[in-house]
This record gives C-alpha cells, structure tokens and sequence, in this order.
C-alpha cells in the first residue's frame, strides 16, 4: 500500500481544522457581529460557554446558557461541537 503526498497533506489538513473547530468553540470570538449606531460601536462575540457583550471597548460577560434569549445557540453549539 502506497500513501501519497497528496493523501498526507489531506490528512494534515484535516487535523488542523479539526483542532482549529474544537478552539474556535472554546474561546468566544468564535462568531463576532459588529455594529456602529449613532457613534456607539456595539460588537457581540458569541462563544459556546460565554457571550461578549461590548460597547465602545466595555465589555461584559454573560453566561451563554440555553435558556431566555439565548436558547438558539444550543444548535450552533451542537453542529460546531460536532463538525
């Protein structure tokens, strides 16, 4: 049996994303929505565990459990925690 580059490089690739989807989940800049209203900057870093809430640079840290309005993310978290 004869292993080519090609199938290394692939294989390498695919361990790299994969670890790169298990730190993307960790940290909470994974998913970062930004917005500028009447001068305010507003950015949300949405995480698996924790939800980045800044305005103009202070930030503050909620919880991203799967109740209230954050009950949506149980499906983000889902399909990144598997893919």
């Amino acid at each position: 049996m004869t292993i080519s580059i090609l199938s290394i490089v692939m294989c390498a690739g695919s361990i790299v994303s994969f670890i790169g989807q298990i730190l993307s989940v960790r940290y909470p800049r994974w998913w970062t929505i930004e917005s500028t209203v009447k001068n305010v900057t507003e950015t949300v870093h949405f995480g698996i565990w924790v939800t980045l809430d800044c305005f103009d640079g202070a930030c503050t840290e909620e919880s991203s459990n799967s109740n209230g309005e954050k009950a949506w993310l149980e499906g983000v978290k889902v399909v990144e925690v598997f893919a």
